[in-house]
């Protein structure tokens, strides 16, 4: 995957903030979260930190740090409390893409590890995710015909 996103990023792909996202998930994920000597995961830390400021990237991205922090050989206990903070404020505003890519990580990442502890708790918040998009999706479709009425 991670070789994939740096073709499209070369070819020069229409969302680059998205591409660059599912490489730094894919890097996290070969990583395992441990630091090699290259010190991929703190690049791939950065680059999600980067990431989390792009719009439709805010909670997917903390939503992954959160993973990557958790699963790393050090936890950083504060950046981790810091990090389920924002991710409190940001679900409550985060639009319905953002939502969706937190969904498809936390689906991704229960795929990657089932015989991890906690992979029911990420499917399961998966679910509830994907459960208030398609909710808001029907909202906006009966918006739409409500709305297309009074044409």
């Amino acid at each position: 995957m991670e070789e994939e996103s740096n073709r499209l990023l070369a070819k020069g792909s229409t969302d680059p903030s998205t591409i660059s996202w599912w490489r730094a998930i894919a890097a996290g994920f070969v990583s395992g979260g441990k630091q090699d000597r290259n010190g991929r995961l703190s690049e791939i830390l950065r680059e999600l930190n980067n990431l989390k400021l792009r719009r439709d990237h805010e909670l997917p991205s903390i939503v992954a740090l959160l993973h990557f922090h958790q699963s790393a050989e050090n936890i950083d206990h504060q950046e981790v409390q810091i990090l389920m903070g924002e991710a409190k404020v940001e679900v409550e505003k985060a639009s319905e893409a953002s939502i969706l890519l937190a969904a498809e990580f936390h689906m991704y990442a229960g795929l990657q590890g089932e015989v991890e502890r906690g992979a029911q708790e990420r499917f399961e918040l998966s679910r509830s995710l994907l459960r208030r998009v398609h909710a808001a999706s029907i909202q906006y479709c009966s918006n739409l015909s409500s709305y297309s009425l009074y044409i």
